[in-house]
C-alpha cells in the first residue's frame, strides 16, 4: 500500500514539473522528444503616453489614461461569479489602404538579413555565469550566481536572436532531431554579450525607439536562459514592438524526459523568492536610468511571483513620477495562490497601477497540478476565479480558455495568435479591455461586473492593420 501511495505522489510531482515547464525540449537544442512536435517554453499604473500623430481613420481607440474598468462606480468588488457571455457590438468596418497582411509585413522588428531577421534583446540575470564564451547556449546555467562581490550578483548584457522570414506568429521554430539549426528556419540564440551596468542602461536607452518604451519579460519555471532570450525576441517580433525588449532570467532547472527531477519545482520556488530582490533593483534601475517613458511588464507562471512581490516593494520606494512610467502590467497564467493574490497582492499592485491585466484559463493542466501539490487553487485558473467571492475591481481579468495552445494549456501567452493579438492591441494602444473589441468578447457576472474572453480565431494581421493606424504607424 505504501509503495502505491509513494508512486502516486511521485507521479503528481512529475506531472507538475513537466506541465509547468511547458515544453519537452532539451535545454541545449530546444528539441522535443521523439514523436512530439516542438512547443514553446512556459514559463502596473496607467500613464499618459506622448501624443500620437494625427489619426487618419476611424475608429479611434481609448486614449492612454488612468481609468476604472466597467463596473461599480464606487470601485467595488466582483462577487457572485456566475458568468454569462455578453457579446460586444461589432466595430465599424475599417477602410484599409492596403491588405492587413501587407500592412503587417511593412513593419518588422530587427535587422533584415537575406532570409531572416536578427532581433537584439537585453537581459539581466542572477544565474551563475559559466564564462563559456564559445557557446552562448551554455553561458548561464540553472544555479544561483555567487560572485565575490555581492553587489555584482546581476549580470547585464544583450543577445542576438534569429527570426526566420517564414516565422509564424506564436511559434518558436526549433530544429528537429535530425536537422541542423539554421537562422533561415529557426528561432536561435546567435550571440551573447555581457556589459557593465552603465553600458547596459545606455544601450537600452538607445533601443527605446520613437515611443521611448521598453518591456521587461520574466519567465516561469523550467526555462533556460537560452529559451528566455528566444521567447523575448519572438514576443518583440510578433508584437512589432517599437522599443527595447528586455528579459530578466532567474535560476530554474529545466525538466523533461531527459531530466525528470521531482525536486526541481520546490527548488525553483526557493530561487524565485531569492531572485525577487535582484529583480526589484533591476526594474527600479530600468525605470530610472534608461530614459524610457513607459516600461511594460510581462510575467508568466512562477515569474508572476517575482514581479508581484517586487511591485509591492516598489510601491514604497518609487516616486509618483516613477510609478507613472510603469505601463501595462500583464500577468499570464500566474502560479500564485488565488487567496493570497486576491487578499494581499492585487490590492497593493492595483493601488499602485490601474493598468493590470490577468490572463487565466480553466484548461491549464499545469496549474491544476500545482493546485494538487499546494492544496489550494492558483489565480491563473479561470475556474478558481469564477469561484472567488470577490476580486479587486481595478483588475482586468481575461479568460483564455477557448484558445488553441499546447497540450498543457499553460503557454498561451506566447504561442496563441489570438492571445498575442490581444497583447498587441493592449501594448500598442493602451486600450482597456472594453475597447479591444477586435480581440475580446465581453462577459458579466451575476452582479453585472465585467470580465473578458479572448476570441478564438483572431488574426494578428487584422489587429495590427487596425491599431497601427490609430497610433500613426502607417501612412
Amino acid at each position: 500500500m505504501w509503495t502505491a501511495i509513494a508512486i502516486g505522489v511521485i507521479v503528481a510531482v512529475l506531472t507538475l514539473v513537466w506541465g509547468l515547464s511547458g515544453f519537452g525540449r532539451s535545454r541545449k537544442t530546444g528539441v522535443p522528444p521523439p514523436g512530439q512536435s516542438p512547443s514553446p517554453p512556459p514559463d502596473v499604473t496607467g500613464k499618459t503616453m506622448p501624443p500620437a500623430p494625427p489619426q487618419q481613420s476611424q475608429p479611434s481607440q481609448t486614449p492612454r489614461r488612468r481609468a476604472e474598468p466597467p463596473g461599480s462606480a464606487d470601485g467595488g468588488m466582483m462577487d457572485d461569479m456566475e458568468v454569462e457571455a455578453e457579446p460586444f457590438e461589432a466595430e465599424p468596418k475599417i477602410a484599409y489602404d492596403r491588405s492587413p497582411a501587407e500592412a503587417s509585413r511593412e513593419v518588422s522588428v530587427g535587422v533584415d538579413h537575406e532570409d531572416h531577421f536578427v532581433v537584439t534583446v537585453h537581459y539581466g540575470t542572477d544565474r551563475e555565469d559559466t564564462g563559456a564564451e564559445s557557446d552562448p547556449d551554455d553561458r548561464f546555467n540553472c544555479d544561483r550566481a555567487r560572485p565575490t562581490d555581492p553587489s555584482a550578483i546581476v549580470t547585464y548584457g544583450s543577445c542576438t536572436v534569429s527570426i526566420p522570414k517564414t516565422h509564424q506568429v506564436g511559434k518558436l521554430e526549433a530544429p528537429s532531431w535530425l536537422r541542423s539549426a539554421q537562422p533561415s528556419k529557426h528561432v536561435l540564440l546567435l550571440g551573447l554579450e555581457t556589459m557593465d551596468a552603465a553600458a547596459f542602461f545606455e544601450a537600452v536607452k538607445k533601443a527605446t525607439g520613437t515611443r521611448k518604451q521598453a518591456f521587461v519579460f520574466v519567465h516561469g519555471f523550467s526555462v533556460s536562459f537560452e529559451d528566455a532570450a528566444r521567447r523575448t525576441a519572438q514576443l518583440a517580433f510578433d508584437l512589432k514592438f517599437d522599443g527595447a525588449p528586455i528579459f530578466f532570467s532567474w535560476p530554474t532547472e529545466v525538466v523533461g524526459f531527459t531530466n525528470p527531477d521531482p525536486t526541481a519545482y520546490s527548488e525553483a520556488e526557493n530561487n524565485a523568492r531569492w531572485a525577487t530582490q535582484h529583480f526589484r533593483v533591476f526594474l527600479q534601475d530600468v525605470i530610472r536610468k534608461t530614459g524610457a517613458e513607459t516600461v511594460h511588464l510581462i510575467a508568466h507562471s512562477m515569474g508572476n511571483r517575482i514581479v508581484s512581490d517586487a511591485l509591492m516593494e516598489l510601491f514604497w520606494s518609487l516616486t509618483d513620477a516613477e510609478k507613472n512610467r510603469i505601463g501595462e502590467v500583464i500577468l499570464t497564467a500566474p502560479d500564485i495562490d488565488a487567496d493570497v493574490f486576491v487578499d494581499q497582492i492585487a490590492p497593493r499592485i492595483t493601488a499602485m497601477n490601474s493598468r493590470v491585466t490577468l490572463y487565466a484559463s480553466d484548461r491549464d493542466r499545469a496549474l491544476a497540478s500545482s493546485k494538487t501539490v499546494h492544496g489550494y487553487p492558483r489565480i491563473g485558473d479561470f475556474g478558481a476565479i469564477q469561484l472567488m467571492h470577490a476580486l479587486p475591481a481595478r483588475l482586468e481579468v481575461v479568460d483564455a480558455s477557448l484558445v488553441d495552445t499546447d497540450s498543457f494549456g499553460h503557454s498561451y501567452y506566447g504561442n496563441s495568435e489570438s492571445v498575442i493579438s490581444d497583447l498587441c492591441h493592449l501594448v500598442l494602444t493602451g486600450s482597456r479591455a472594453h475597447g479591444r473589441t477586435l480581440t475580446l468578447d465581453g462577459m458579466k457576472t451575476a452582479k453585472g461586473e465585467a470580465l473578458w474572453r479572448v476570441k478564438r480565431e483572431t488574426q494578428l494581421d487584422q489587429v495590427w492593420a487596425s491599431v497601427s493606424k490609430d497610433i500613426g504607424t502607417l501612412a
